[in-house]
């Protein structure tokens, strides 16, 4: 192949088709100027396995691209056929910022309950639901219900749930409202904007 690899490129050649060939440019300036996302790498380079770290590496330039108002559907699919649903619950506690809003302070305030936590919240992500299109109602009344008897188990205080488009925040609505006595239960807050909701329980 080196012979061929140097005389095409010599030769002016690309290998890359359009698409990836924008990306890898895309990847590469991301790289050169990850602003305030260098720090939560910095911070979780030393005390997280290698694999998760390129994950989250992953699910900044994800978050950064959704930010943007991009299409990350293809980005996201490419994390989950790598690293596995473990990477897609990782990039979904990324994008809502979940490392820096929790995981961050808990390690400062406790390297003891953040080494018993970490590896459930990434695998099993019982801080948040991320409803989706292909959920029916049941699907998600029992999921929140799943989660909440993991979040009691290891003394988590919150669970939110998110949805984004209209079909989704119907559904979620429709889902507090229909198991009113399990949602009356907790402290509930709901925020709602531009396409956007998230439902938080306070356990």
């Amino acid at each position: 192949m080196k012979p061929i690899l140097k005389e095409n490129i010599q030769g002016g050649n690309k290998f890359l088709e359009v698409k990836s060939s924008s990306l890898l440019k895309d990847l590469l300036d991301f790289q050169k100027n990850k602003g305030d996302d260098q720090k939560v790498l910095d911070f979780f380079e030393k005390i997280i396995p290698k694999e998760d770290f390129e994950v989250l590496e992953a699910s900044l330039y994800l978050r950064r691209k959704f930010k943007e108002k991009k299409d990350v559907k293809q980005i996201k699919q490419d994390i989950k056929e790598r690293f596995g649903d473990r990477g897609r619950n990782i990039a979904n506690l990324c994008t809502e910022g979940y490392f820096e809003n929790f995981l961050i302070p808990l390690f400062n305030s406790s390297r003891k309950d953040f080494d018993n936590i970490y590896d459930v919240v990434v695998s099993r992500s019982p801080l948040a639901i991320f409803v989706h299109s292909q959920m029916n109602d049941e699907e998600i009344a029992r999921e929140i219900k799943n989660k909440l008897i993991i979040s009691k188990k290891y003394g988590l205080k919150f669970l939110h749930i998110h949805g984004i488009g209209e079909y989704n925040i119907r559904s979620i609505k429709r889902c507090v409202e229909e198991n009113k006595d399990l949602f009356d239960f907790f402290n509930k807050d709901i925020f709602e904007e531009k396409g956007i909701i998230i439902v938080e329980l306070i356990l």
